[in-house]
């Protein structure tokens, strides 16, 4: 029976890569590289980086896509209760790669312990 296809099917978004928000020099060398965890040097290039996939996951942006309703409207405080946000920190200018790499990694790792947690809060069928 399709109906019975379609209750069985997952909500599985797709991590949606780091967004660079700006690039610009290091102002100072206290700043540490989320990618390879060195010091970014004053004067250094650097990238400010935003990574929101989990908070997109949790909050309902894909959501909507995935079951054809606007239901990410009023799905708000989902973000809080399960504690994601969007995250912002700095990189190498040449760690973007290795950045994108690891945010997926650690995307791919939490998402499964998110929705098993939504799903067991009837958050998420």
């Amino acid at each position: 029976d399709e109906s019975e296809d379609e209750s069985d099917e997952k909500y599985e978004p797709a991590f949606r890569g780091l967004r660079v928000m700006k690039k610009e020099r290091a102002k100072s060398d206290r700043s540490i590289c989320k990618a390879c965890n060195e010091a970014i040097a004053k004067g250094a290039s650097r990238h400010r980086v935003s990574d929101d996939s989990l908070y997109v996951a949790v909050s309902g942006g894909e959501w909507e896509a995935y079951n054809g309703s606007h239901e990410g409207c009023y799905r708000g405080g989902y973000e809080e209760a399960y504690g994601t946000s969007r995250m912002t920190y700095f990189i190498h200018a040449g760690c973007l790669k290795l950045a994108n790499r690891l945010a997926e990694e650690n995307f791919n790792a939490d998402w499964p312990l998110l929705r098993d947690a939504m799903v067991a809060n009837g958050d998420l069928p």
